[in-house]
């Protein structure tokens, strides 16, 4: 992939469980989950298809709480 396909991201993210991590794009702004919400790395799940990878993150009771129930 090319510079300019990756917008100037890096190739390689590194993360450690248990930091704070902040949401940098609106997801879904009525549930607080939006630019700038916090919350703590628990878990990362690595797939041999690096899209199909996620992270896990655990936010205040408040955020999220529609898309928890919804899954």
């Amino acid at each position: 992939m090319s510079d300019a396909d990756k917008y100037g991201l890096q190739d390689m993210l590194k993360l450690k469980v248990g930091l704070k991590y902040m949401i940098t794009s609106n997801i879904d702004v009525p549930d607080g989950l939006f630019n700038g919400a916090v919350g703590i790395l628990m878990q990362i799940d690595i797939n041999k298809d690096p899209k199909e990878s996620r992270v896990w993150l655990e936010f205040d009771s408040k955020t999220g709480i529609n898309t928890r129930k919804n899954n």
